[in-house]
């Protein structure tokens, strides 16, 4: 009877210390005398520290430093936010039972680590960064999601192609360049290790089945003008003249060239007007993509050309539109943005609502809580300072360190203004970033998952199907002494209101140093997704890369059992078509829906759709029995958005 008695005093004690425990912990706000400490304009007095207490050194990236305390009462470690205003936030507790002391471990330059000592046999507990920041509370909202190590049953990405190893390329593109229905991979490199700088080899393989790679077409481009010149790849799949003939692009030190596909193996090489060496300097491309800026229904190639010189880096960055083509040359219309800065990645879209196409620029890479686009003001024409070609330079003040290596511009729920979808790289994490516009020039943070720690060129790419939206998001961690790189693979579930689920985490290593660029498509047309990317192995003697193809052992499809969560118009399929193909596109809402054919000179030929739909998917078929050979274009309208296809009709 008195062991029970006990017990029930046992259990009431301790029910009474939790209570009092969350009265404690459920206050948001403290002053640094609660906590024994006195801090002014976000940095804290380091002479009342002692070794129950540690400055983390922003280690939630947001430049104030925050505290760690280990409380031995109860054998809690708390972690409190600077919030910059002279209070400090408690935002996470961990049970790490009777400690004596915390200290602070510098792993690299990245990453900060807390050690737990006990003092019993020097027996000591490391908390990561990592781990300090998983689920962190900022402001009344919860930033970041549980680190998941295993597949949900949607993606299971495993290596089921490399190629054979090759010198100093890029990057590759992969799609159906040649129009017959299998898929090709380009890119560029030598196959021997003396590297010769006046010529590079293309190469161009087509898929074949059981995750092969035949060779359909090869070239050596030589530089004849310049015997130093370096070719790179950064190559795009893309029908710029709208001839209905797709051509790949590559750059070279001074300039871009394009070889345009007729068919199978059948190629041609043209030069162009767009040169790169306008100032004295070495020119670096970091980026090159395709955007209809002005909404007129063909994509205008941007090119992000840095300029370094003594004293600073100077981006140029060239909007190029297609003007015409002789016998040798693409011409374009060239206007030129300047920054005064380091722009390592582009995007475009509509960010502000305001009709037209923004610029978005991706930072170098280091932390900060700045985040940098070109306004297509369509005023003026400068060519220096920060900008020109009618965009004007302004600056989002996110109040968290994100870097936005990779940014992409894409609309979540499909109201017509896209949200800035970024990775946020910073000092010992990497993450992921959701910015939203409010209005005019207000913007919001609305996601921000800062649980991936070391991110390394983390290239994010974005697809759909399920009728869900996915961000693909690759990094590297370099693990010392031996400074092996792990590629890492991370996918982002879009789950409403503008928030994301971190669904697949995957380690790659040894297979794969670094995840590169990646070709998100089903490569050989057996219904699974394939990542088709550069890649290279550990080593520092010789850079040896390689085409990777990983494969989602799962299969991919649609279904129509779920409402789209926004507009889409697909590519027609089949394409090329004789004389039948489908046009299929998705509606999120009841919305009044046009869907009309036109042919090159602009001339409606066919109305396929002219009423009022509910939110679903839907497919409708073009008959182009009585129409000519060549290329049509067909176009979707509804209150809120539309867009334009192209199709090829081969008889």
């Amino acid at each position: 009877m008195l062991n029970k008695i006990n017990y029930i005093r046992f259990i009431i004690v301790q029910c009474l210390f939790l209570l009092l425990c969350n009265a404690a912990y459920s206050q948001q706000h403290y002053t640094p005398a609660q906590l024994g400490l006195s801090l002014k304009f976000g940095s804290i007095n380091r002479s009342l520290l002692d070794n129950k207490t540690i400055i983390v050194d922003y280690l939630n990236n947001d430049k104030t430093e925050d505290v760690v305390k280990l409380d031995r009462a109860t054998g809690m470690l708390n972690y409190y936010v600077n919030e910059g205003n002279g209070y400090l936030s408690h935002v996470k507790s961990l049970q790490v039972g009777r400690a004596e002391s915390i200290s602070l471990m510098v792993e690299n330059v990245y990453t900060k680590n807390i050690i737990v000592n006990y003092g019993v046999g020097n027996k000591v507990m490391v908390i990561t960064n990592r781990e300090l920041n998983q689920s962190q509370r900022e402001n009344g909202k919860t930033y970041g999601a549980p680190f998941i190590s295993s597949s949900t049953g949607e993606f299971n990405f495993n290596e089921v192609y490399q190629s054979e190893g090759y010198q100093f390329f890029w990057n590759c593109a992969a799609g159906d360049i040649d129009n017959d229905g299998k898929n090709e991979v380009i890119f560029a490199g030598w196959r021997d290790t003396i590297q010769s700088h006046n010529y590079i080899n293309i190469y161009v393989y087509e898929s074949a089945p059981n995750n092969t790679y035949v060779l359909d077409w090869d070239t050596v481009y030589v530089e004849a003008t310049n015997p130093n010149a370096t070719g790179a790849g950064l190559f795009t799949i893309s029908d710029l003249d709208n001839d209905g003939n797709k051509e790949f692009s590559f750059i070279t030190l001074f300039s871009i060239k394009f070889y345009e596909c007729y068919g199978p193996g059948n190629y041609k090489f043209f030069s162009t007007n767009i040169l790169l060496n306008f100032a004295d300097g070495v020119d670096v491309t970091f980026d090159k993509l395709e955007a209809d800026v002005n909404h007129d229904g063909r994509k205008e190639l941007i090119l992000d050309v840095l300029v370094p010189d003594a004293q600073s880096n100077n981006t140029r960055i060239f909007v190029c539109t297609f003007a015409n083509k002789s016998s040798s040359s693409f011409n374009f219309n060239i206007k030129r943005i300047n920054f005064q800065g380091l722009a390592g990645d582009l995007d475009a879209g509509d960010i502000n609502g305001d009709g037209r196409d923004e610029i978005i620029m991706g930072g170098a890479g280091f932390p900060n809580d700045e985040l940098y686009y070109f306004d297509s003001t369509a005023t003026g024409n400068l060519w220096w300072g920060n900008g020109g070609a009618g965009y004007e330079l302004k600056i989002i003040y996110t109040g968290r360190a994100m870097g936005a290596a990779y940014s992409i511009a894409r609309d979540l729920n499909g109201d017509g203004k896209k949200e800035w979808l970024c990775s946020a790289i910073g000092q010992g994490f990497g993450g992921f970033a959701v910015i939203r516009n409010i209005q005019d020039s207000m913007y919001q943070v609305e996601y921000y998952d800062t649980t991936l720690y070391n991110a390394l060129g983390a290239y994010i790419e974005k697809t759909d199907y399920y009728n869900n939206q996915y961000v693909f998001y690759p990094r590297a961690r370099v693990f010392v002494p031996e400074f092996h790189y792990h590629g890492y693979l991370h996918i982002y579930k879009y789950s409403g209101n503008f928030l994301f689920e971190r669904i697949y985490d995957k380690d790659f290593y040894p297979q794969i140093g670094i995840i590169g660029i990646m070709n998100i498509l089903d490569a050989d047309n057996d219904n699974k997704l394939n990542i088709v990317q550069l890649k290279y192995v550990n080593s520092f003697l010789l850079n040896t890369y390689y085409i990777s193809d990983l494969e989602n052992e799962f299969l991919i499809g649609i279904n129509n059992n779920q409402i789209p969560i926004s507009f889409k118009l697909y590519q027609n399929y089949p394409n090329p078509f004789n004389p039948k193909t489908n046009i299929k596109y998705q509606l999120p809402n009841s919305s009044f829906v046009k869907l009309e054919v036109y042919d090159v000179l602009g001339r409606s030929v066919r109305i396929l759709v002219n009423q009022k739909q509910t939110a679903d998917t839907y497919e409708v078929e073009f008959d182009g029995l009585n129409f000519s050979s060549g290329v049509y274009f067909y176009r979707i309208e509804t209150e809120s958005f539309f867009e334009t296809g192209k199709m090829l009709l081969i008889k």
